[in-house]
């Protein structure tokens, strides 16, 4: 039998089209029906037994009647492709000795194949004209995650990060081989599509401020820069990397020269009123400590650093999974009970660094101390026990 072929995206939107028709995961919102489809089709090569579809669908859990439930999938995944073509439907996969079979006879157009085959012939290519060539359309496949309607799913986890890895490191080597080729232009497009599809990757922010600047677009710079620094305060309540704002600065630093209106200067570094501690990331913190230290050498105060580790209750290292609720557990508990010149960092996996202004160490132990309390009441089944030690920063005279 001569079929003609099958096209299936699921680099962001999951569509199947096959004779001018197609069918998606925005019209049909079967999840377990979509996700047996995904698996099949990924795992096209080989034959797939029962069991190992029910693990999937079902997280190795217990259904009380998983063989049937499954049955019940299949048909109405048939019935799905029937709005296809009723002879595909039939034909596309079949079930024979308990696993099943994807027709190898059907030709087929995949764009997650084509988007990695497009990457390795890229990186394989002998120049860079043709590097950049593969590349840029390889990056042209890539519109989103792969099934991000499943991106809670254990089986679509490896497989999204391995092509969204992919794609960054694709558009990395795009990036740096166009600077050489000085095309700025796309540049921008290709860093203004990753800042959206990667929006914590500080390299996307940095090429398209340079890319920018390179075109002589100046206001630009400025608008890219407030908006990554506004998205991270939102977003994780943190600042861009030192490197990001030095870069910010340096690129700007011709405008800067020219006469500025007081009004002008301050509305740029001016902020909101805040009633919480300052959260920030450790590059800052370290700013900030230095600052502090030549501060207090003057003012002859004291501040102190409290090191605040959680693990379980025999000292040793809680699971991902724990340590993030424990973060967003503390850091609310930082918020409500810290004061506005305190300031947090994460030091690592497990540890916090909290600067405590103008307080004694027996101020500093009632501080921690009364988190601590806090903490174990509003989260009394959490497996996480806190310690803390305090050091007085010394002054840099």
């Amino acid at each position: 039998m001569c079929f003609e072929r099958l096209y299936i995206k699921m680099l962001g939107e999951f569509t199947i089209s096959y004779k001018g028709k197609t069918i998606s995961d925005n019209i049909h919102r079967s999840k377990k029906l979509w996700l047996l489809l995904s698996y099949l089709i990924y795992h096209r090569h080989r034959a797939i037994s029962q069991s190992e579809i029910i693990d999937v669908l079902w997280l190795g859990g217990k259904c009380s009647d998983a063989s049937n439930s499954l049955k019940a999938i299949f048909h109405r995944l048939r019935n799905l492709l029937k709005e296809l073509d009723d002879v595909l439907s039939s034909s596309l996969i079949t079930l024979k000795n308990g696993f099943y079979i994807w027709n190898k006879d059907i030709p087929l157009n995949l764009d997650i194949d084509d988007f990695e085959n497009l990457c390795i012939s890229g990186e394989k290519a002998l120049n860079d004209k043709a590097k950049i060539s593969f590349y840029i359309k390889a990056l042209s496949l890539y519109n989103d995650r792969f099934l991000p309607k499943l991106q809670s799913e254990p089986s679509i986890i490896s497989i999204s990060t391995f092509f969204q890895n992919l794609y960054i490191k694709t558009a990395k080597n795009t990036i740096i081989l166009l600077e050489k080729e000085h095309d700025f232009f796309c540049i921008c497009e290709i860093s203004k599509k990753c800042c959206k599809l990667e929006p914590y990757n500080e390299f996307f922010y940095q090429h398209l401020m340079k890319a920018n600047h390179n075109l002589g677009n100046t206001d630009n710079i400025y608008v890219i820069y407030k908006q990554m620094e506004d998205f991270f305060e939102k977003s994780i309540n943190s600042k861009p990397s030192i490197e990001t704002i030095n870069l910010f600065y340096s690129l700007t630093k011709e405008d800067k020269k020219a006469n500025k209106r007081y009004e002008d200067v301050f509305s740029y570094i001016s902020f909101k009123n805040t009633n919480s501690c300052f959260i920030c990331n450790y590059d800052i913190f370290q700013a900030l400590h230095r600052l502090v230290a030549c501060s207090i050498a003057r003012s002859h105060t004291i501040a102190h650093i409290v090191v605040l580790s959680i693990h379980d209750i025999y000292g040793d290292k809680l699971s991902s999974r724990s340590l993030e609720h424990c973060y967003s557990q503390l850091e609310s508990l930082f918020i409500t009970n810290l004061r506005k010149s305190d300031t947090i960092c994460r030091y690592n996996s497990s540890q916090y660094l909290i600067m405590l202004l103008h307080s004694t160490e027996f101020n500093c132990t009632r501080v921690i101390e009364r988190i601590i309390s806090l903490f174990k009441v509003k989260h009394p089944r959490s497996p996480a026990t806190l310690s803390y030690e305090i050091f007085e920063i010394s002054p840099v005279l």
